[in-house]
């Protein structure tokens, strides 16, 4: 039985040296042995997507804790991102479904409000390691001081841009722009035309869907406002500062004409910094094998920065991340807590996120090679710091779709910046007031 052991454990350093891993023992790492189970052991877990590497990563994940703990036997199921919703509204109405699930952050309030996930929050604070999971990121998954999920990939919103057309507009690729008036001039500078129009957008921002949203939000905050306030009854983004950031973004469009409402030059599946037709972005870390992917010969010439600090001193930047929930009809509670641990632990993070370009939710794994090996991806990760997410509540997706609506009729000219934040304003707080 110890050679057994032994070997496992052996076959796991093996795998974790593979993907470029931090090397700890077992014990160091978190993992969970020889674990007794409080019922019979037997879990059920969706995960969220089935792509080959989504499914190769919690595989491996489920396979080690199953051979770890031979007490526990737990069945893995991949889960479509387009089925899940549907799937999980089915199953949880019902009061069956799986023991733990995993879904995105947006939909841990509209659980937690139905009562049907578990409030994590005495189960977390009995961790030993608690504190080595980003403060930010546990507060986003929390919804009315309780815990919903816990964290496991993540991504993060930050200012990309191409090192070799700052040279080329005479700004130093080393120093990049500290403020948001300086970032401005700087994408004016790095804008190109012909005569049908922008060829390269000195800095592309959003027109349309979540993403004007997800860009407008680090201008916000930066700036001092927020979307909502304190207690997430009534929008805040109406404010001197909302309107601040709001005019910046149509500045871009209008006055700077560094960015562009239209389609910009090539290939439109592929994204404007990955296809060579925008010099920067604000985007998350899946840009980088986008470049890879799309312009290899590019991606020696990308940086990647925090946004601005505004008024409020210091960046801010756009995180959401997905992770796992606990069914609240689970029969085994105690047992999927179990599983849940195995799943946060280092070891199995550093297969999930480092074979996946995602993010980990743990303070230790920022020096991970998996992480480190790529400057560019390194950046994305210490940049989690100045993170944070959209309001954790219910009707989150609603307020966000009619704010935007409202964004996007100052960015087509239909309404001032004023009259769009009015009217987003009226129509969500009637949303919020439901």
């Amino acid at each position: 039985m110890k050679k057994k052991k032994l070997l496992l454990v052996l076959c796991s350093v093996v795998l974790v040296l593979l993907i470029g891993a931090i090397v700890v023992s077992a014990e160091d790492a978190g993992e969970i042995m020889d674990a007794e189970p409080v019922g019979d052991g037997k879990l059920t877990v969706w995960v969220a997507g089935n792509t080959p590497d989504i499914q190769e990563a919690f595989n491996q994940v489920i396979e080690n804790f199953n051979q770890n703990n031979p007490k526990f036997s737990v069945t893995v199921e991949f889960i479509p991102w387009g089925d899940l919703s549907t799937k999980l509204t089915t199953a949880l109405s019902a009061k069956v479904g799986p023991d733990l699930f995993m879904h995105g952050v947006a939909a841990s309030a509209g659980f937690m409000g139905k009562d049907q996930i578990e409030d994590l929050t005495p189960y977390f604070e009995a961790l030993p390691d608690q504190d080595d999971f980003l403060a930010n990121l546990i507060s986003a998954g929390s919804v009315d001081g309780k815990l919903a999920m816990m964290p496991v990939q993540v991504t993060n919103y930050m200012l990309i841009y191409r090192k070799d057309l700052y040279e080329e507009a005479g700004l130093d690729p080393e120093n990049p722009p500290a403020t948001w008036e300086d970032l401005a001039a700087a994408a004016e500078k790095l804008t190109k035309r012909d005569d049908l129009g922008i060829t390269v957008a000195g800095l592309q921002l959003p027109v349309e869907g979540a993403d004007v949203e997800m860009a407008y939000l680090p201008i916000l905050r930066s700036m001092g406002g927020d979307l909502l306030s304190d207690d997430f009854k009534t929008a805040a983004f109406n404010s001197p500062e909302g309107l601040k950031a709001l005019r910046y973004y149509l500045d871009l469009f209008e006055v700077h004409q560094a960015s562009s409402l239209t389609p910009l030059p090539g290939d439109p599946t592929v994204p404007p910094i990955a296809r060579g037709s925008a010099a920067q972005v604000i985007s998350g870390q899946f840009s980088l094998a986008q470049i890879k992917t799309a312009s290899p010969e590019l991606y020696s010439q990308v940086a990647v920065v925090a946004p601005p600090a505004g008024e409020s001193g210091k960046p801010s930047t756009m995180s959401s991340f997905s992770g796992f929930m606990m069914n609240a009809a689970s029969e085994r509670k105690e047992d999927a807590w179990t599983l849940m641990r195995h799943i946060v632990s280092p070891t199995s993070l550093t297969i999930i996120d480092g074979s996946s370009l995602f993010l980990p939710p743990r303070k230790s794994l920022q020096s991970a090679p998996f992480i480190t090996d790529d400057p560019l991806f390194e950046a994305f990760a210490l940049g989690l710091e100045y993170g944070a997410g959209n309001p954790n509540i219910p009707a989150w997706v609603e307020v966000r779709n009619t704010m935007v609506e409202h964004l996007v009729s100052a960015l087509n000219g239909q309404s001032t910046a004023e009259e769009a934040l009015q009217a987003a304003e009226e129509a969500v707080n009637k949303v919020l007031s439901q």
